[in-house]
């Protein structure tokens, strides 16, 4: 035995090749071990602010591994030396050493990434390490045994091996048992303390997913948009309806009434993200139902495919955001720029909601969701409490956006690249309509030169789907009614808000698509809220963020800043900020106290924005017009 051992410490491989197996083992644990210690952390809920793709994030950590690793392998064959330790029980004090230094890494990972283990919180440093370590020796103990069964397998007795990791391992997961989390499905939702006061129960079911939001009948999209939308078939609309036509596409708005106990069933349809969905400022336990990821609460984000129940209670009448607040804030890795985010409207106790064009009750006889529409008409009990309700929801310049070439839009009279603003996901920027007029007049920006040259006419194509040749009339001044051409700057096109007007470009509330016969229709959606002269309004604006500040304008029409305080201050701007909302009651109903018809704009007045496609406009209408 001693000559054996003897001979074993004499008898080494050259430095070379003996560094070419170390390096070997340290990939395999750096790449091999990183993995099981990165997926550990992920079904743990683990967060990292700007994290890259999933096996970009694996690679990039276990790449910082390899000098770690490779330390430890040949730190640990100096101390079997020493301790005189061959075959299984070098093998296995190699996976210690290489334990030890992993585990030691977790807590300066979190540093150097602002990473959160959530398992992790609230731990010292040392009893981080320590958990990790003992995590990380599970899979190092198999991968070490692997690597010499494969370089020495008639000098290891495979069994003897096997069974001394197998027994390693199961002594460490007794041993780890009640200092590991249990990785589990996110918890169910309690409805009896939240809503121990609630008068109903009502119920909506509610999927995130990808899918292409379009902008305007421009072609300007988000290809890639983040969305919720209700997921029952008999939703109007609902997500498949939404994905087989964008047009209808509009952000989730979900209503109750005080007192309602509400249950949301959401689901995640989002490949390769976990998302959350997150209700700003409505009464819910943040155990069970904050839609986020925080702290030291439970992680109530979903992964692809999972499912939670969230129970909130309608305390007070409001309007509240909906944000997913599992992801950070900064592009491509936030998911509101993109589209995901919504609103709950509480309305006054013992209201129900309906579809403002058919009438329909937008919850089922079981109280389930069935509509979730940024407008709908409010009826209340009592009388002339009805009231119209409308939703402005502020997309705030989204990034990723493209226009109808695929590219990033640009201003048609500089080639600079232009913004995007909107509302309801829709945006009617200048430069569109300055683009138009310039194509059916021959000319285009020519950016070698620096400036607008002449070209061949093109036919111009409208959201509302008419199409103009380059012989028509188009924003040259004539007028139809007149049958002729006059000198007025609006009929002309002349000066920069002159795409604020409707005249020249079709009815804003239409967007166009084309039939698999090349037809190309108009559809008729909920763009423009519409009410008829003195009807009771309330508007709601709703910022769910990120970026800017927006000074609200509404023409026409004017409200008091508090809406139940006739004495307090008449507005027609209010300035609103990421993650505000607020409630614009018209003084007078729709068209105000003078009774105006029409389409009314409202949009940011810092006029960068609105040129980019903040306004819309509301449409107040005759009660003795059919509409």
């Amino acid at each position: 035995m001693p000559s054996s051992i003897f001979n074993s410490i004499i008898h080494r491989h050259k430095p070379g090749i003996q560094l070419s197996v170390d390096l070997w083992l340290a990939l395999a644990l750096a790449y091999g071990g990183g993995l099981w210690l990165h997926w550990i952390h992920e079904l743990e809920g683990a967060m990292e602010h700007d994290a890259p793709p999933v096996l970009l994030h694996w690679l990039r950590d276990a790449t910082l591994l390899l000098p770690l690793m490779l330390g430890a392998v040949i730190a640990a064959r100096l101390i079997a030396r020493r301790l005189y330790l061959t075959g299984a029980r070098r093998s296995i004090a190699i996976a210690f050493v290489a334990s030890a230094l992993m585990g030691g890494a977790s807590p300066l990972h979190q540093i150097l990434f602002d990473a959160h283990h959530h398992a992790a919180l609230g731990a010292s440093v040392l009893v981080h390490s320590a958990r990790d370590t003992l995590l990380a020796l599970i899979a190092n103990l198999v991968i070490v045994s692997a690597v010499a069964l494969i370089r020495q397998p008639r000098r290891w007795a495979r069994q003897r091996v096997i069974l001394r990791a197998v027994l390693a391992i199961t002594l460490i997961t007794n041993f780890l048992a009640p200092l590991a989390p249990t990785v589990s499905a996110a918890p169910a939702a309690q409805t009896a303390n939240v809503c121990a006061t609630a008068t109903r129960t009502i119920t909506y079911d509610v999927a995130a997913f990808q899918t292409i939001i379009p902008h305007n009948g421009w072609g300007d999209h988000t290809p890639d948009g983040l969305m919720f939308a209700l997921s029952n078939a008999d939703a109007i609309p609902n997500k498949d309806a939404l994905i087989a036509n964008p047009n209808l596409i509009e952000p989730l708005v979900i209503r109750a009434a005080v007192g309602d106990c509400i249950l949301v069933n959401f689901r995640n349809d989002i490949t390769g993200r976990r998302v959350g969905m997150h209700v700003n400022g409505i009464s819910k336990d943040p155990k069970t139902s904050d839609g986020a990821r925080i702290g030291n609460n439970p992680d109530t984000t979903v992964p692809t495919g999972g499912t939670i129940t969230h129970t909130f209670f309608a305390h007070r009448e409001g309007q509240f955001v909906i944000n997913d607040y599992g992801s950070g804030l900064n592009y491509p890795n936030d998911t509101t720029s993109r589209g995901l985010y919504g609103a709950l409207i509480v309305l006054p106790r013992g209201a129900t909601w309906h579809d403002p064009r058919t009438g329909r009750d937008l919850l089922d006889a079981s109280k389930r969701g069935v509509g979730a529409m940024p407008f709908a008409d409010a009826r209340v009990p009592g009388v002339g409490n009805d009231f119209r309700d409308f939703v402005a929801v502020f997309m705030d310049e989204p990034e990723g956006v493209l226009d109808r070439d695929g590219k990033p839009p640009v201003f048609p009279l500089t080639g600079i690249e232009d913004g995007t603003f909107g509302i309801n996901y829709r945006s009617e920027p200048l430069r569109n309509r300055a683009r138009a007029v310039l194509e059916h007049r021959g000319l285009v920006y020519d950016a070698a030169q620096n400036k607008i040259v002449a070209t061949a006419p093109k036919v111009v194509t409208l959201p509302n789907g008419t199409v103009i040749q380059p012989t028509d009339h188009f924003c040259d001044g004539y007028v139809p009614e007149l049958d002729q051409i006059v000198s007025d700057p609006g009929a002309q096109c002349v000066g920069e808000e002159f795409h604020l007007q409707s005249w020249p470009f079709g009815d804003p509330g239409k967007l166009t698509r084309k039939l698999a016969d090349g037809t190309i229709v108009a559809d008729t959606d909920s763009i423009i809220p519409k009410a008829y002269v003195g009807d009771p309004v309330r508007f709601r604006i709703v910022h769910p963020g990120v970026y800017e500040t927006h000074t609200w304008h509404q023409h026409t029409n004017r409200w008091r800043h508090e809406p139940n305080d006739p004495d307090s201050t008449r507005l027609d701007v209010q300035s609103t900020g990421p993650g505000q909302t607020f409630e614009l009651d018209f003084e007078g109903g729709a068209g105000q106290m003078m009774g105006t018809v029409g389409d009314q704009v409202f949009h940011c007045h810092l006029y960068p924005h609105f040129a980019e496609g903040f306004c819309r406009c509301a449409r107040t209408i005759l009660l003795s017009r059919v509409h």
